[in-house]
């Protein structure tokens, strides 16, 4: 008869597979999530100790992978809505139940809510999901993963979600100490379906050290699916130019990879990314700048050898003045940008850089040891990877 794993949100399984953890969806959870226990179980009459295998997250960090893998519900729905079409257009004829994507959040969401109810006789749509179609959770899709996508966003935050093999490792078919994914990631790493870690290449080492610690320290869950790549060589000065010249590299070579090119949010930065936009731009290479911030609006600058305040997006904003505000005021008050007029355009830059960034790695070491300590201000560097995960999510 074989093993099964079983896929379960809240206290419902919704779905399972015989002898082997479904690996498009395993990689989404991380190894660290393994719950091991036991329970008292019967069988042939015999009680013993039933080994669990769940590895248990939640559909807030299921989804916040999923979306920086290119997988929103937005883009979801409308990828589900084609293939739906597509199969009512060549089958509908032998459809006996009415079915569109609406019936099926309604009926989904009710099925999960009512986890002790197993056969729902009568009802025929929910008969299909569960067990008649021939597509996860009877929705047809392209990628099972717009299904799993659609499915997490219908439920409240931190809503619980587990894969079950246990099974599995009470059959034999895997070991009780094995990294199932670990395993699924090299099952599927040739599979078109795969998504490789997103690399992010910025102005300089320095941009990349600090995106870095600060990916781990506010969304630890998230630092395993990024990669951080040095653009610069013994021969290469770093910045905008070079940034430019890898992006034109990248495509040149044709790579598959998926890129996040991240600029300063300064005049340099934005002229920089105003010369590729000339280009045609693959879906896999994401160009961005550090976000405009309201804090920004009205920013010290020394500017004609006098002190005053003035918008600085688009102006001076390197990574530095996304430290937050303790990093930026050593003395209470701002450290001001310092602000050139140059051909009709304002050019700035921060001062003090050096201090500034000695600062705040100190403040990322006691974090990583500490935690976060809720007096500081990470508004800046949440905004960055913000705006990251969101522009991510349009890729497919």
């Amino acid at each position: 008869m074989g093993s099964y794993c079983s896929f379960i949100i809240k206290e419902r399984e919704l779905f399972w597979g015989k002898s082997y953890v479904p690996t498009d969806i395993c990689i989404l959870f991380h190894q660290s999530e393994l719950k091991r226990s036991s329970e008292k179980a019967i069988y042939d009459d015999e009680e013993y100790d039933r080994e669990i295998y769940l590895l248990e997250s939640t559909n807030t960090k299921l989804l916040d992978r999923l979306r920086i893998l290119g997988y929103s519900p937005e883009q979801a729905y409308i990828r589900v809505l084609m293939a739906l079409d597509e199969y009512i257009l060549e089958y509908g004829e032998f459809l006996s139940i009415r079915f569109d994507i609406d019936v099926w959040r309604s009926k989904i969401t009710e099925i999960v809510n009512n986890p002790l109810v197993d056969h729902f006789e009568g009802d025929d749509v929910a008969r299909y999901i569960l067990y008649d179609s021939d597509f996860t959770l009877g929705l047809p899709s392209y990628d099972v993963r717009d299904t799993l996508v659609l499915l997490l966003s219908l439920f409240p935050k931190d809503t619980r979600v587990a894969i079950d093999y246990s099974d599995l490792v009470g059959g034999g078919y895997i070991d009780e100490d094995e990294d199932v994914v670990s395993i699924a990631k090299l099952q599927i790493q040739n599979s078109a379906v795969v998504r490789e870690n997103i690399i992010i290449v910025a102005e300089g080492v320095t941009d990349l050290r600090y995106l870095e610690k600060s990916l781990k320290i506010l969304f630890p869950d998230l630092a395993n699916y990024f990669s951080f790549f040095d653009i610069k060589g013994p021969k290469v000065q770093g910045g905008v130019d070079d940034l430019v010249r890898f992006v034109k590299g990248v495509l040149g070579a044709k790579l598959s990879n998926r890129f996040c090119v991240m600029f300063d949010n300064d005049f340099a930065g934005l002229s920089g990314m105003e010369k590729l936009k000339k280009i045609s731009i693959p879906s896999n290479v994401t160009l961005m700048h550090y976000p405009d911030m309201s804090m920004f609006n009205s920013y010290p600058v020394t500017l004609d050898n006098q002190l005053t305040n003035m918008n600085i997006n688009g102006v001076g904003c390197s990574i530095e003045l996304y430290f937050g505000k303790e990093i930026l005021m050593p003395n209470n008050s701002l450290t001001p940008v310092r602000v050139t007029h140059i051909q009709g355009k304002y050019h700035g830059k921060i001062s003090n850089k050096t201090m500034l960034q000695k600062r705040f790695l100190s403040k990322c070491r006691r974090s990583l040891i500490q935690g976060i300590n809720t007096a500081e201000d990470w508004s800046g560097m949440i905004s960055i990877w913000s705006t990251i995960f969101d522009n991510l999510s349009v890729y497919n």
